[in-house]
């Protein structure tokens, strides 16, 4: 799924979605600012410093299947961008 973050003007691929539990993130540029995942309930399940344009990440060794928000935000702490993703 593609999303722009539009003030940035930066693109973004989340892949795969739905997902077995690994997926990736990756920028069109190297944004500095945070991504936090979170469940369907909103706690906060993985947070991480963006370093790099391509991240990978993983849900399956600690979370339930389900709906998780994948957020993103600039090192200003201003919420850029949210995107579901689904864990099945």
């Amino acid at each position: 799924m593609f999303f722009a973050l539009e003030n940035l003007n930066i693109t973004i691929n989340l892949y795969p979605n739905p997902t077995d539990g690994d997926f990736t993130i990756e920028f069109s540029e190297l944004i500095i600012g945070k991504i936090e995942i979170t469940n369907n309930i909103g706690q906060i399940v993985q947070k991480v410093k963006i370093t790099d344009k391509k991240m990978s990440f993983n849900l399956s060794k600690q979370q339930s299947r389900g709906i998780y928000f994948v957020k993103i935000y600039s090192d200003k702490n201003e919420l850029l961008k949210i995107e579901k993703i689904l864990f099945q």
